[in-house]
């Protein structure tokens, strides 16, 4: 079994909470860091994945509001699509 230093689980720890959806300054203080901009430095590529898979799911669910025909506007007003 190969072995495994505990610095690799503190990664692993961060990048599991990341993808949990855990806010960013919880994450810096379970690792223990002094300051944000180390955590977000270090996980940044984590973060833009989540981001984009945000973003699909944003899209999905507008292309099944506009299938469907209907979707409500900021203003809470149901707009009919021609």
């Amino acid at each position: 079994m190969p072995r495994i230093r505990f610095h690799y689980l503190r990664h692993t720890s961060a990048t599991l909470l990341i993808h949990a959806g855990e806010h960013p300054q919880v994450i810096q203080s379970r690792l223990g860091r002094s300051n944000i901009t180390t955590t977000m430095n270090t996980y940044a590529i984590f973060y833009k994945k989540r981001m984009s898979e945000k973003v699909l799911i944003l899209i999905n669910y507008l292309m099944k509001k506009i299938d469907s025909g209907t979707f409500l506007t900021p203003n809470k007003k149901l707009y009919m699509l021609a």
